[in-house]
């Protein structure tokens, strides 16, 4: 899969448009065992963006922090969540 990402958030490419390259090589992954191997690769080390484009890989730090930024915005908005939700 990682050789189907593309550098920079100009070349985002949508989860369905990499699982339909990945289903012409053979591989057919439902959309949760997708994100599960994009999920995988983050924590190996891979630093995979992904936006309302799509997905691809980092092309400067920039890219690198919008995403961290992105992440961090996600964690505080479930983790709000949570915390109501343990309340109830």
């Amino acid at each position: 899969m990682l050789k189907l990402l593309k550098k920079g958030r100009h070349n985002a490419q949508t989860a369905a448009a990499l699982r339909s390259k990945l289903r012409k090589k053979g591989i057919i992954l439902s959309l949760s065992e997708f994100m599960a191997k994009i999920h995988d690769l983050r924590l190996s080390g891979v630093f995979i963006c992904a936006d309302n484009k799509g997905y691809y890989l980092a092309a400067n730090e920039s890219e690198k922090q919008r995403q961290i930024k992105s992440l961090n915005h996600r964690y505080k908005s479930i983790k709000k969540v949570a915390d109501k939700l343990s309340k109830v």
